[in-house]
């Protein structure tokens, strides 16, 4: 785990984004943004203050490996998204929105990975899938 800490923290600072990242709103308000940034910054994915972490990119976190193929990115990435979906699920109780309440364990792994293998998504583009998948306390 050291080793990890470390690695992630000689990374390259986060660069200035022309993506839609710009545009998602990164808010400590919104349950899924600050759950999702406690999570990544609790297990050492992101070592950044939350503001810092708005442009922090999927490349920059802990688990990613620049020399892994597709394949076994997918893999890694597929192991962050179980650990995410127990987080949320099985820690916090978090039930799925009605999108995800058929074959939501499935679905949510998928739409989770689909963020986490794009190397300049971003950890709020992520907090947006994690709240698309899960209700929050403050939505209806």
């Amino acid at each position: 785990m050291a080793r990890r800490r470390s690695r992630a923290r000689t990374r390259a600072s986060p660069e200035p984004s022309s993506s839609a990242s710009a545009d998602i709103a990164w808010d400590p308000d919104v349950p899924a943004h600050a759950q999702t940034w406690m999570y990544l910054f609790l297990k050492g994915e992101v070592l950044t203050s939350f503001p810092d972490s708005r442009e922090l990119r999927m490349r920059q976190m802990a688990w990613w490996n620049g020399l892994a193929t597709p394949d076994v990115r997918r893999i890694d990435a597929e192991k962050v998204a179980i650990a995410l979906h127990r987080f949320f699920r099985d820690a916090m109780r978090r039930p799925y929105e009605a999108e995800f309440e058929r074959d939501g364990f499935a679905k949510s792994i998928q739409a989770l990975t689909e963020v986490l293998v794009v190397a300049d998504e971003t950890v709020p583009t992520l907090a947006g899938v994690v709240d698309r998948i899960f209700r929050f306390e403050s939505e209806a």
